[in-house]
Protein backbone atom coordinates (compact mmCIF):
# COMPACT_ATOMS: atom_id res chain seq x y z
CA UNK A 1 0.00 0.00 0.00
CA UNK A 2 1.09 3.98 -1.12
CA UNK A 3 2.90 5.87 2.11
CA UNK A 4 1.68 9.08 2.52
CA UNK A 5 3.26 11.35 0.67
CA UNK A 6 4.22 13.35 4.24
CA UNK A 7 5.39 10.53 5.81
CA UNK A 8 7.65 9.72 2.76
CA UNK A 9 9.50 12.81 2.86
CA UNK A 10 9.86 13.11 6.28
CA UNK A 11 11.77 9.54 6.12
CA UNK A 12 13.89 10.33 3.26
CA UNK A 13 15.04 13.54 4.79
CA UNK A 14 15.89 11.81 8.34
CA UNK A 15 17.83 9.01 6.33
CA UNK A 16 19.82 11.79 4.36
CA UNK A 17 20.61 13.47 7.69
CA UNK A 18 21.75 10.44 9.65
CA UNK A 19 23.79 8.51 6.68
CA UNK A 20 24.98 11.72 4.70
CA UNK A 21 25.10 14.00 7.88
CA UNK A 22 23.16 16.86 5.57
CA UNK A 23 21.08 19.32 7.11
CA UNK A 24 17.63 18.81 7.77
CA UNK A 25 16.46 22.46 7.28
CA UNK A 26 17.92 22.44 3.98
CA UNK A 27 17.23 18.82 2.88
CA UNK A 28 13.75 19.63 3.85
CA UNK A 29 13.37 22.80 2.10
CA UNK A 30 14.49 21.00 -1.64
CA UNK A 31 11.90 18.43 -0.59
CA UNK A 32 8.99 20.29 0.01
CA UNK A 33 9.71 23.02 -2.89
CA UNK A 34 6.76 24.13 -4.56
CA UNK A 35 4.81 20.89 -5.53
CA UNK A 36 3.93 20.11 -2.10
CA UNK A 37 0.48 20.85 -0.62
CA UNK A 38 -0.05 22.84 2.50
CA UNK A 39 -1.05 19.72 4.87
CA UNK A 40 1.72 17.86 3.69
CA UNK A 41 4.11 19.92 4.67
CA UNK A 42 2.77 20.99 7.30
CA UNK A 43 2.80 16.75 8.86
CA UNK A 44 6.43 16.60 6.78
CA UNK A 45 7.74 19.18 8.53
CA UNK A 46 6.09 18.72 11.77
CA UNK A 47 7.64 14.89 11.78
CA UNK A 48 11.27 15.71 10.69
CA UNK A 49 11.98 18.43 13.16
CA UNK A 50 9.86 16.40 16.25
CA UNK A 51 11.78 13.21 15.49
CA UNK A 52 15.35 15.19 15.34
CA UNK A 53 14.47 16.88 18.41
CA UNK A 54 13.22 13.97 20.47
CA UNK A 55 15.75 11.45 19.02
CA UNK A 56 17.19 10.24 22.54
CA UNK A 57 13.54 9.61 23.91
CA UNK A 58 12.72 7.94 21.10
CA UNK A 59 15.56 5.44 20.68
CA UNK A 60 14.82 4.90 24.37
CA UNK A 61 11.27 4.26 23.50
CA UNK A 62 11.97 1.94 21.17
CA UNK A 63 14.77 0.29 22.99
CA UNK A 64 12.53 -0.83 25.78
CA UNK A 65 10.74 -3.13 23.68
CA UNK A 66 13.99 -5.03 21.98
CA UNK A 67 15.56 -8.03 23.24
CA UNK A 68 19.45 -7.41 22.97
CA UNK A 69 19.72 -9.22 19.67
CA UNK A 70 17.41 -6.53 18.11
CA UNK A 71 19.13 -3.46 19.68
CA UNK A 72 21.59 -3.05 16.44
CA UNK A 73 19.07 -2.19 13.67
CA UNK A 74 19.55 -1.05 10.28
CA UNK A 75 19.44 3.20 9.80
CA UNK A 76 16.00 2.58 8.01
CA UNK A 77 14.35 0.43 10.36
CA UNK A 78 15.45 2.63 13.23
CA UNK A 79 14.12 5.70 11.72
CA UNK A 80 11.02 4.34 11.17
CA UNK A 81 10.61 3.49 14.69
CA UNK A 82 11.20 6.66 15.64
CA UNK A 83 8.41 8.49 13.11
CA UNK A 84 6.13 5.79 14.55
CA UNK A 85 6.64 6.14 18.23
CA UNK A 86 6.72 10.03 17.60
CA UNK A 87 3.26 9.74 15.86
CA UNK A 88 2.00 7.49 18.88
CA UNK A 89 3.12 10.03 21.84
CA UNK A 90 3.16 13.42 20.26
CA UNK A 91 0.43 13.69 17.88
CA UNK A 92 -2.94 13.42 19.13
CA UNK A 93 -4.31 14.13 15.60
CA UNK A 94 -3.02 11.03 13.84
CA UNK A 95 -4.68 7.52 14.86
CA UNK A 96 -2.77 4.68 16.32
CA UNK A 97 -3.48 2.65 13.14
CA UNK A 98 -2.49 4.65 10.73
CA UNK A 99 1.25 5.28 12.55
CA UNK A 100 1.82 1.97 12.80
CA UNK A 101 0.83 0.65 9.59
CA UNK A 102 2.50 3.53 7.66
CA UNK A 103 5.89 2.69 9.73
CA UNK A 104 5.28 -0.57 8.63
CA UNK A 105 5.26 0.35 4.83
CA UNK A 106 7.76 2.26 4.97
CA UNK A 107 10.42 -0.30 6.15
CA UNK A 108 8.68 -2.30 3.31
CA UNK A 109 9.37 0.95 1.06
CA UNK A 110 13.12 1.07 2.00
CA UNK A 111 13.16 -2.86 0.87
CA UNK A 112 13.78 -3.85 4.35
CA UNK A 113 10.89 -6.10 4.72
CA UNK A 114 12.01 -8.59 6.99
CA UNK A 115 11.81 -6.08 9.56
CA UNK A 116 8.56 -4.95 9.14
CA UNK A 117 7.09 -7.93 11.83
CA UNK A 118 9.32 -6.25 14.12
CA UNK A 119 8.47 -2.85 13.48
CA UNK A 120 4.56 -3.67 13.41
CA UNK A 121 4.93 -5.70 17.00
CA UNK A 122 7.02 -2.92 18.74
CA UNK A 123 4.64 -0.15 17.60
CA UNK A 124 1.44 -2.35 18.30
CA UNK A 125 3.00 -2.34 21.62
CA UNK A 126 3.61 1.30 21.87
CA UNK A 127 0.24 2.22 20.91
CA UNK A 128 -1.03 0.26 24.17
CA UNK A 129 1.16 1.91 25.84
CA UNK A 130 0.28 5.22 24.58
CA UNK A 131 -3.68 4.65 24.34
CA UNK A 132 -3.33 3.46 28.46
CA UNK A 133 -2.34 7.50 29.24
CA UNK A 134 -5.12 10.09 28.78
CA UNK A 135 -1.45 12.40 28.23
CA UNK A 136 0.81 10.00 25.87
CA UNK A 137 3.35 12.50 26.14
CA UNK A 138 3.34 13.40 30.21
CA UNK A 139 3.71 9.85 30.53
CA UNK A 140 6.87 9.09 29.41
CA UNK A 141 8.51 9.81 32.81
CA UNK A 142 6.52 6.59 34.46
CA UNK A 143 8.87 4.79 31.68
CA UNK A 144 12.10 5.56 32.65
CA UNK A 145 14.10 3.45 35.47
CA UNK A 146 13.95 5.64 38.82
CA UNK A 147 17.37 3.72 39.60
CA UNK A 148 18.84 6.11 36.96
CA UNK A 149 21.14 8.61 37.89
CA UNK A 150 19.16 11.85 38.39
CA UNK A 151 21.07 13.54 34.55
CA UNK A 152 21.25 10.65 33.01
CA UNK A 153 17.12 10.07 33.88
CA UNK A 154 16.23 14.09 32.52
CA UNK A 155 18.67 13.68 29.30
CA UNK A 156 16.34 10.47 28.67
CA UNK A 157 13.13 12.78 29.26
CA UNK A 158 13.99 15.71 27.64
CA UNK A 159 16.33 14.18 24.64
CA UNK A 160 19.55 16.10 25.90
CA UNK A 161 22.74 14.43 26.62
CA UNK A 162 23.66 13.41 29.89
CA UNK A 163 26.86 15.72 29.71
CA UNK A 164 24.82 18.78 29.47
CA UNK A 165 22.65 17.76 31.76
CA UNK A 166 25.19 17.62 34.19
CA UNK A 167 26.60 20.77 33.22
CA UNK A 168 23.77 22.81 33.57
CA UNK A 169 22.97 21.01 36.88
CA UNK A 170 26.17 22.43 38.02
CA UNK A 171 25.69 25.90 36.59
CA UNK A 172 22.08 26.53 37.51
CA UNK A 173 21.11 24.11 39.92
CA UNK A 174 17.77 21.31 39.29
CA UNK A 175 15.04 23.63 39.05
CA UNK A 176 16.58 25.84 36.70
CA UNK A 177 18.08 22.98 34.51
CA UNK A 178 14.79 21.38 34.00
CA UNK A 179 12.88 24.69 33.16
CA UNK A 180 16.06 25.00 30.20
CA UNK A 181 15.28 21.74 29.37
CA UNK A 182 11.50 21.77 28.76
CA UNK A 183 12.37 25.38 26.75
CA UNK A 184 14.86 24.13 24.80
CA UNK A 185 12.68 21.50 23.01
CA UNK A 186 9.89 23.15 23.02
CA UNK A 187 8.49 24.88 19.21
CA UNK A 188 9.02 28.52 19.37
CA UNK A 189 5.83 30.39 18.44
CA UNK A 190 5.31 31.57 14.71
CA UNK A 191 5.65 35.16 13.79
CA UNK A 192 5.01 37.12 10.92
CA UNK A 193 5.18 40.82 9.24
CA UNK A 194 3.55 42.19 6.31
CA UNK A 195 5.42 44.35 3.59
CA UNK A 196 4.50 45.10 0.01
CA UNK A 197 7.03 43.77 -2.53
CA UNK A 198 7.69 46.55 -4.53
CA UNK A 199 7.81 49.65 -1.50
CA UNK A 200 10.04 46.49 0.33
CA UNK A 201 12.72 46.61 -2.49
CA UNK A 202 12.60 50.29 -2.96
CA UNK A 203 12.99 50.95 0.70
CA UNK A 204 15.44 47.95 0.64
CA UNK A 205 17.81 49.89 -1.94
CA UNK A 206 16.98 53.41 -0.41
CA UNK A 207 18.34 52.02 3.22
CA UNK A 208 21.20 49.95 1.92
CA UNK A 209 22.52 53.05 0.07
CA UNK A 210 21.98 55.11 3.05
CA UNK A 211 23.24 52.38 5.73
CA UNK A 212 25.65 49.82 4.37
CA UNK A 213 26.10 48.42 7.81
CA UNK A 214 22.71 47.45 8.05
CA UNK A 215 23.00 43.64 7.80
CA UNK A 216 18.93 42.43 8.99
CA UNK A 217 17.79 39.81 6.76
CA UNK A 218 15.36 41.93 5.76
CA UNK A 219 16.22 45.58 5.33
CA UNK A 220 13.85 48.43 4.25
CA UNK A 221 10.72 49.55 5.97
CA UNK A 222 7.63 47.39 6.48
CA UNK A 223 5.10 50.12 4.99
CA UNK A 224 2.30 47.56 4.25
CA UNK A 225 -1.52 48.51 5.35
CA UNK A 226 -4.42 46.02 6.16
CA UNK A 227 -7.30 47.72 4.72
CA UNK A 228 -10.69 47.65 7.44
CA UNK A 229 -12.87 46.09 5.18
CA UNK A 230 -11.58 43.17 3.36
CA UNK A 231 -12.22 39.01 3.27
CA UNK A 232 -9.96 37.36 6.18
CA UNK A 233 -6.99 35.60 5.89
CA UNK A 234 -5.70 33.35 8.48
CA UNK A 235 -2.44 32.47 10.06
CA UNK A 236 -0.45 31.55 12.66
CA UNK A 237 -4.05 31.19 14.66
CA UNK A 238 -4.98 34.95 14.18
CA UNK A 239 -7.03 36.73 12.02
CA UNK A 240 -6.54 39.32 9.74
CA UNK A 241 -7.88 40.74 6.68
CA UNK A 242 -6.43 42.55 3.31
CA UNK A 243 -7.98 44.02 0.34
CA UNK A 244 -5.49 42.42 -1.97
CA UNK A 245 -3.64 39.54 -0.92
CA UNK A 246 -2.02 38.82 -3.44
CA UNK A 247 0.45 41.55 -4.10
CA UNK A 248 1.24 41.60 -0.22
CA UNK A 249 4.05 38.79 0.86
CA UNK A 250 4.14 37.20 4.82
CA UNK A 251 7.12 36.96 5.65
CA UNK A 252 7.71 34.35 8.41
CA UNK A 253 10.09 34.31 11.58
CA UNK A 254 10.19 31.80 14.03
CA UNK A 255 10.75 33.83 16.93
CA UNK A 256 10.78 32.13 20.84
CA UNK A 257 8.54 33.83 23.45
CA UNK A 258 7.16 36.17 20.85
CA UNK A 259 2.93 36.19 19.53
CA UNK A 260 2.13 36.64 16.19
CA UNK A 261 3.23 40.23 15.40
CA UNK A 262 1.91 41.75 12.02
CA UNK A 263 4.33 44.59 11.18
CA UNK A 264 1.89 47.08 9.24
CA UNK A 265 1.16 50.91 9.06
CA UNK A 266 4.77 51.56 10.10
CA UNK A 267 5.83 55.15 8.87
CA UNK A 268 9.01 57.00 9.18
CA UNK A 269 11.46 54.73 10.73
CA UNK A 270 14.52 54.26 8.41
CA UNK A 271 15.58 50.59 9.01
CA UNK A 272 13.58 47.38 9.86
CA UNK A 273 15.99 47.41 12.69
CA UNK A 274 13.65 50.20 14.32
CA UNK A 275 10.74 48.09 13.28
CA UNK A 276 11.91 44.91 15.35
CA UNK A 277 12.60 46.94 18.15
CA UNK A 278 9.27 48.61 18.27
CA UNK A 279 7.05 45.54 17.98
CA UNK A 280 9.13 43.90 20.24
CA UNK A 281 8.71 46.28 22.66
CA UNK A 282 4.97 45.96 22.35
CA UNK A 283 4.35 42.55 23.16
Amino acid sequence: MKVSRARSIAFDVLRRVATQDAYADESLRAALANTVGAPDAGLATELTLGVLRWQRLLDFLIDRNLTKKTKTLDIEVRIALRMGIYQLYFLDRVPPHAAVHESVELVKQARKRSAAPLVNAVLRKSAKESSAAAEPAKAIASLIPRDLPRSEFLGIEYSHPAWMVERWQRAFGEDRTVALLRANNRVPELSAFLVHPRRHEEASNRDAKSDPACSCETPGRCTGEIPPRAPPCKAGGLQFRMRHPKPWRIYWRLLPGITFLIFARLRGARRCCWHWLQGLRGT
